[in-house]
């Protein structure tokens, strides 16, 4: 058989051990999970020493995960090496225990309890699950808070994280830092408040200043109150 990219695997033995269900068929760009794993295969055989793989885990099922993995393993053995960008730092973790994050300071290791105790962060930072990870995020990238079924969970770069804490204890850990309260299940971050919204005469939304331009709810009551404090921060 003749060899691709002067490569010593065989692509039978890598058609089988991917799962390719049909290798003669003419993939579509629809058929993800399969280009997917098309994209392993042609990690392994290709004769770049710098694999990239950008969001693996967007949209894929748990059994590409489990071989990239595999793939994984089988590219160190090569001597290659891998850079996986993602857009989600659970995903992240799922890759590997040290990951590192890029924002306006630069590139910097994103803190868990492994590999940090937190001491220097306790003013800055504040703990939150990532997977089976405790990770430390800062309170500045904070969107809002949200509680729901009794859990706490903080919103930021479209990802959603759990505090093991209660919303009322949240709330006093984040005074000062520019959060407000503006209903019983939510606290937003003023400083990434791009508007508010009047839907009629009771109902009002805080907009905030997201991709998704997230909606929350605003209390009636604290309607007044949260305008003077945008005015004041």
């Amino acid at each position: 058989m003749k060899k691709w990219y002067n490569s010593d695997l065989k692509v039978n033995d890598l058609i089988q051990q991917f799962k390719i269900t049909d290798p003669d068929e003419k993939l579509s760009k629809e058929n993800k999970n399969e280009v997917q794993k098309l994209n392993y295969i042609h990690a392994l055989l290709t004769d770049e020493e710098h694999i990239v793989f950008i969001d693996p885990f967007l949209h894929t099922i748990n059994d590409n995960i489990h071989l990239f993995h595999k793939m994984k393993r089988q590219l160190l053995d090569q001597n290659k090496s891998l850079l996986v960008v993602t857009s989600r730092l659970e995903d992240a973790f799922v890759l590997q225990a040290d990951v590192m994050k890029i924002n306006d300071e630069g590139l910097k290791v994103v803190e868990t309890t492994e590999n940090t105790d937190g001491k220097e962060s306790l003013n800055t930072k504040v703990k939150v699950k990532a997977n089976d990870k405790t990770i430390f995020v800062d309170i500045s990238e904070i969107e809002f808070l949200e509680s729901q079924d009794g859990k706490v969970y903080i919103n930021l770069d479209g990802e959603k994280f759990m505090m093991e804490t209660t919303l009322q204890n949240a709330e006093d850990e984040l005074s000062g830092h520019g959060f407000y309260r503006c209903h019983r299940s939510y606290i937003v971050n003023l400083h990434k408040v791009k508007e508010i919204i009047t839907w009629s005469k009771n109902a009002y939304s805080v907009i905030i200043d997201n991709n998704e331009e997230s909606k929350i709810p605003l209390s009636r009551a604290k309607y007044n109150e949260i305008q003077e404090r945008l005015i004041t921060l």
